[in-house]
């Protein structure tokens, strides 16, 4: 399709991207809380080989690749049901700011937009990986009940709180926020 002489994606074409943002965003935050409850709700049973599984959500308390796996699967969905409507107003508003690079609707604005997104899933990935590994060792000590999906130590339960607590009051969370709060001058640089 052209439109003035430029060459425009169907879907992307101007005014209807950021519909359509929203409406994937939606629907791939929904499917991955769905995804989640469901796994959630699932009773811990005792297999017939006496190991425990998550209701068929997945194994639990595992030791192979496969349950590895499953738990890079939670954390990376998790993430994602997570993270995609927070990162919503830095997606339209790239949408927005990148039109002075590639015409809204342009295959190179479709490209540009699908990169913009595939980096913050890199991101995602990458600490859902960081995280599975955490869990799956975190499992393999005392402190931790697989079972239950939590930690057992109160020493330690005080611990995370207290560090949690902390980071509240460090002058670094605050330039944290500041960035991620006002976005537009991260934009306007690259």
């Amino acid at each position: 399709m052209r439109a003035n002489g430029v060459r425009t994606v169907g879907p992307l074409r101007a005014g209807r991207g950021p519909a359509l943002v929203l409406l994937g965003v939606g629907l791939a935050a929904a499917g991955g809380w769905v995804w989640l409850v469901r796994m959630a709700g699932a009773m811990p049973a005792a297999s017939p080989d006496g190991s425990m599984m998550m209701g068929g959500a997945g194994p639990m308390g595992g030791a192979g690749s496969g349950y590895v796996a499953w738990l890079f699967l939670m954390w990376a969905v998790m993430m994602a049901a997570m993270m995609l409507p927070t990162a919503l107003p830095m997606a339209l508003m790239f949408l927005r700011v990148s039109g002075d690079r590639a015409p809204a609707g342009t295959a190179a604005a479709a490209r540009r937009f699908a990169a913009f997104v595939l980096g913050y899933l890199v991101v995602w990935c990458a600490f859902s990986a960081a995280a599975t590994l955490f869990h799956w060792g975190l499992e393999r000590t005392p402190v931790f009940s697989a079972m239950g999906m939590r930690l057992t130590s109160p020493l330690l339960i005080g611990s995370v709180l207290l560090a949690a607590g902390a980071w509240q009051l460090t002058p670094l969370k605050d330039a944290c926020l500041s960035r991620c709060r006002t976005p537009l001058g991260f934009l306007l640089s690259e």
